[in-house]
């Protein structure tokens, strides 16, 4: 599941980089956090739904071009808002310090929180933390911390 989705989040990068569509300038559409104490600001968000895994899905992928790194969140569109408690495995969340070469890290632990769900006009927007251990080298530890988004999803 965790490969498939960071091919998903690979895949999805790279095509909504090229598209050139206007929605990727859309101010109104952010990601931020603070990964071991570097700011992140996306320069590049998107947000799509997808059926895939049995359940319709939000995928929100920010992406900083400058250096690589990039947040993959996987949330089912029926969340609520309110604070969830984040185990592995419980929602698709992705770190890649490089994304560009294919290096990516896997959360452990965290909390997401949901300020706002408007499926009526798919909108989503919250704050997350987490720690993010790469998956071939468990020394390797991301701690993503003060993250913020708002995404339009189609």
């Amino acid at each position: 599941m965790k490969n498939l989705f960071f091919f998903l989040l690979l895949s999805a990068t790279f095509s909504f980089v090229g598209c050139g569509d206007d929605e990727d300038d859309d101010p109104a559409d952010f990601m931020t956090a603070t990964i071991n104490g570097n700011a992140f600001e996306a320069n590049i968000v998107n947000g799509f739904s997808d059926d895939s895994f049995g359940e319709e899905l939000v995928l929100i992928i920010g992406r900083e071009n400058s250096t690589g790194n990039a947040i993959g969140l996987n949330v089912p569109t029926s969340i609520g808002t309110g604070s969830n408690q984040i185990a592995e495995d419980d929602f698709g969340i992705t770190f890649s310090d490089d994304i560009d070469n294919g290096t990516s890290a896997f959360f452990t632990v965290g909390t997401l929180n949901i300020t706002r769900n408007d499926t009526t006009e798919n909108v989503i927007e919250g704050d997350f933390n987490f720690t993010a251990t790469d998956e071939d080298d468990a020394a390797n530890i991301f701690n993503v911390t003060d993250g913020e988004f708002k995404v339009s999803y189609q």
